[in-house]
């Protein structure tokens, strides 16, 4: 029986954020860490889409600087990211989710694969569909 939950108030989904590094000579490292994200219903969705008109890059100050645009992605990822789980330092030490450490991460070398591979992953929730790669 398939039951559909209409107050997705305070549910969770464990899901699967695939980074995509590129490496030497054209190659592609692929790692894996969970996410942890709000289950959102359309009224929650759209209350994200109109917010996320109004922190359009064309509102911002072109003096901003360039990597301003990954302060914003993350303050919109924390709206539906609630934590993650197999994501470490370069000793291995697990990495406590919180918006200093996801901005960390963003602005890191490999920044805007993780990002884009969170996004990907919440979209990915959302449609209840794998992208093909």
């Amino acid at each position: 029986m398939f039951i559909v939950i209409t107050n997705t108030e305070d549910k969770t989904i464990n899901w699967p954020v695939k980074v995509e590094i590129a490496a030497d000579n054209g190659k592609i490292n692929k790692f894996e860490f969970t996410g942890i994200f709000k289950l959102l219903n359309d009224d929650a969705r759209d209350a994200l889409a109109a917010e996320a008109k109004q922190t359009n890059p064309e509102n911002f100050d072109e003096n901003e600087p360039a990597s301003a645009w990954k302060e914003r992605a993350v303050d919109s990822i924390l709206k539906t990211m609630v934590g993650w789980k197999g994501v470490a330092d370069e000793s291995k030490t697990p990495i406590e989710f919180n918006r200093d450490n996801l901005l960390a991460a963003a602005r890191s070398a490999h920044g805007v694969s993780i990002l884009r591979a969170i996004n990907t992953a919440m979209a990915e929730i959302t449609t209840g569909a794998r992208a093909k790669n």
